[in-house]
C-alpha cells in the first residue's frame, strides 16, 4: 500500500532545549527547540484538524475516491509513547463529514455536517448539522442536532462550514465558521449567544479558566 509522509512538530520544555538568544525579530526568550516525527498515512489522505489529549494526539484524516465520488472521513490517534497510529471505531450517518475535533475529560466532540447539491452544483438542496460525542475510543455517546440552530448562517445559497469547535469547563459549546458568525450553545443544545462576526475570526481556543 502507497503512503503519505507527515511530520508532527512539537517542543520540549527540557532546559537542555533552551536558547535563551535574543534578537530583534524574536524578542525575549527563552525559546525551545523544535522537535520532530515522521508518520505515514494512506495514499491521497489528508490531515484536516488536530487535538492532543494526555499522551495521544487525535487528527482527521480524510480522503476522496475520485473513482465513486465518495469522501471517506477517519479519526486517528497517535500515541505519543511509541508514535503508533490506530484508527478510531467510529460510525458517521451516512453523507455526514466531519469539520473539526474537540477533545476533554468527557469525550471526542466532533463537529459533522452534510450537505446535498443539485447535479451541476448550482443550487443547494439540503444541510444538516450535528454535534457528534463519542467516548476516548469513538464509541457513541450522544447526537445533537443543530441544523435548526445554522438555519440563515452562511452567504444566500450556500452552506455554513462549520470550522471551529470547542466545549468550556461548564459544558457549553462554541462553535464558528470563521467568517461570520460565533454561536454557543448549553449542554441541553439551547442556544445562549449568537454573535455576528464582520471580520475573519480564523479558530477558538479555551482557556482554563
Amino acid at each position: 500500500m502507497l503512503h503519505y509522509q507527515y511530520r508532527i512538530v512539537g517542543c520540549g520544555s527540557d532546559d537542555s532545549e533552551k536558547n535563551d538568544k535574543t534578537s530583534a525579530n524574536q524578542g525575549e526568550g527563552p525559546w525551545y527547540k523544535a522537535q520532530y516525527r515522521d508518520f505515514t498515512t494512506e495514499k491521497d489522505e489528508y490531515i484536516n484538524a488536530v487535538e492532543i489529549y494526555e499522551d495521544a494526539v487525535y487528527f482527521i484524516a480524510q480522503k476522496y475516491v475520485e473513482e465513486t465520488g465518495e469522501s471517506i472521513t477517519k479519526i486517528k490517534k497517535m500515541m505519543l509513547s511509541d508514535f503508533s497510529v490506530t484508527e478510531l471505531d467510529l460510525e458517521l450517518e451516512d453523507d455526514f463529514y466531519i469539520m473539526d475535533i474537540f477533545i476533554d475529560n468527557s469525550g471526542i466532540y466532533l463537529a459533522t455536517q452534510m450537505t446535498k447539491w443539485s447535479d451541476d452544483y448550482s443550487k443547494l438542496l439540503e444541510s444538516q448539522y450535528k454535534i457528534m460525542h463519542c467516548d476516548h475510543a469513538g464509541e457513541e455517546i450522544a447526537i445533537m442536532d443543530i441544523s435548526e440552530d445554522m438555519l440563515n448562517k452562511g452567504e444566500e445559497g450556500m452552506s455554513a462550514y462549520l470550522s471551529s469547535l470547542v466545549r468550556d469547563k461548564e459544558g457549553n459549546l462554541v462553535m464558528t465558521d470563521a467568517n461570520s458568525f460565533i454561536m454557543a450553545l448549553d449542554k441541553e443544545g439551547n442556544k445562549i449567544a449568537d454573535i455576528e462576526l464582520t471580520n475573519w475570526g480564523n479558530d477558538l481556543i479555551v482557556s482554563e479558566d
